[in-house]
């Protein structure tokens, strides 16, 4: 049977549940109840080994999903989507490893052929813009995978190859060309819920106190939402909310812009 793999590489949990809701209101569904060894070649190797070859004994279950195994599966079809919650843009080599193994699974004259000949594999990248801006930040990543295999560059929301490895990447900004994820996803949640984000902001403002918490860890966006999330799920976190609050309803996502561009993005690696 035909498989088209996607690898999605994202910085952390918030990215992967914001992915996720865009994918399912895509006819994607949720493909986690396979036990490991049951996933398409080679993510089931691939998952296996993961796991075995940490030590995980010294891990927390957060850090063995994190480092090891995807934080989100889904399914459409032939398609089958890893998205993987990498801890932060410092992981290159994390990302790098990942890479180098699929790379491993190409066909290649004079290799054994692993990977089975009516499957694609697929990997993309998605980062913050930050303060480095779009351009700065595409071009950190691909100079992360030509350390690893040569390249052409490609755009923002496009895509290279290598042999048969389609490779992309997108990164989340504000209008500008700066920023990152919550620049995109806050002003959705808000739409329409206009008076309950602007008393969560109020709220934050109101108590926010400096010598409490550490500093460089504030993040009024962030916390914006985590207030305004209690009010549909007590004690969730922001990975919770973006995933089930009616924050981010599928009209909203189908008009959005940006929402719009990364469903065209995934369509250039999906069959």
């Amino acid at each position: 049977m035909a498989e088209n793999i996607i690898i999605v590489l994202c910085e952390g949990p918030h990215d992967v549940a914001f992915l996720t809701k865009i994918l399912k209101y895509n006819d994607f569904k949720s493909y986690e109840n396979l036990g490991l060894k049951d996933y398409p070649i080679p993510m089931n190797s691939l998952m296996v080994q993961g796991v075995q070859k940490s030590n995980y004994q010294d891990l927390n279950l957060h850090m063995v999903r994190q480092t090891t195994l995807p934080s989100s599966i889904l399914k459409k079809g032939v398609n089958s989507l890893f998205l993987y919650s990498m801890g932060g843009d410092s992981k290159k080599e994390i990302r790098q490893s990942l890479l180098k193994e699929l790379v491993s699974f190409l066909p290649q004259d004079g290799k054994i052929q692993i990977l089975p000949a009516d499957s694609v594999l697929n990997i993309v990248y998605f980062f913050d813009a930050d303060d480095k801006g779009i351009s700065n930040r595409l071009h950190e990543v691909q100079q992360e995978i030509k350390e690893v295999v040569k390249i052409e560059d490609f755009e923002n929301g496009g895509v290279t190859s290598y042999l048969e490895l389609k490779i992309g990447g997108f990164i989340f900004s504000d209008d500008a060309g700066f920023g990152k994820l919550e620049d995109i996803l806050l002003p959705l949640m808000q739409l329409e819920n206009e008076d309950i984000f602007e008393n969560a902001e109020s709220f934050y403002k109101n108590f926010e106190n400096g010598e409490r918490g550490k500093q460089r860890n504030k993040d009024i966006k962030k916390s914006t939402i985590g207030i305004a999330g209690q009010l549909q799920n007590s004690g969730a976190t922001n990975t919770v909310t973006i995933k089930h609050s009616d924050y981010l309803s599928q009209d909203k996502i189908e008009k959005d812009r940006n929402c719009q561009s990364i469903i065209s993005f995934f369509q250039n690696f999906t069959a």
